[in-house]
């Protein structure tokens, strides 16, 4: 049986839509379109993480809960985020459904017996990989797009910042 999971990661999946609220609030809406990292925006941050959120994570997780060993193939990531339609959406719409969606998938994983998220299926690139894995996955993926949103959004401060950028690895 697996050991109880870890309360950081709890927090971070809990906090992760009102910190990108917060860490956008303000911010031009021509900042949060503009393509920065490989094109993408940080609009399209927030779009990747709703549409992996309840339709990759969460779902995957579902999966090995209720499924004997499920096979669980990888994604592209680019390609769903052409097709879900989430580019043409406002921030904040994308921010309000990333909000309520994952209220929901973290309540239904936290509420599964520990037992359960111990339960396995077989990732197509990545081999075996438990529920509880995937969870922490979860919170591990949330932290990098959080990551990545605020990069981008230092984005516009580095050609303003003269010579005080000789204090940063820029």
């Amino acid at each position: 049986m697996s050991e109880p999971i870890h309360p950081a990661a709890i927090a971070i999946l809990r906090s992760t839509p009102s910190t990108l609220r917060s860490l956008v609030a303000g911010v031009p809406e021509e900042t949060l379109l503009a393509p920065v990292d490989d094109g993408w925006s940080v609009r399209d941050v927030i779009a990747h993480l709703l549409d992996t959120n309840g339709g990759v994570i969460a779902a995957r997780i579902r999966r090995i809960v209720t499924e004997e060993h499920p096979r669980i193939s990888s994604i592209d990531a680019p390609a769903r985020l052409e097709t879900s339609g989430f580019r043409s959406r406002d921030v904040a719409a994308l921010l309000d459904e990333l909000a309520r969606q994952r209220d929901e998938e973290l309540a239904w994983v936290l509420a599964q017996p520990l037992d359960a998220l111990d339960r396995t299926g077989e990732h197509d690139e990545a081999g075996e990989i438990s529920a509880m894995d995937h969870f922490y996955q979860w919170a591990w993926h949330d932290l990098d797009h959080l990551k990545q949103a605020v990069e981008m959004l230092k984005a516009p401060m580095v050609p303003r910042m003269g010579n005080t950028r000789r204090y940063y690895d820029i």
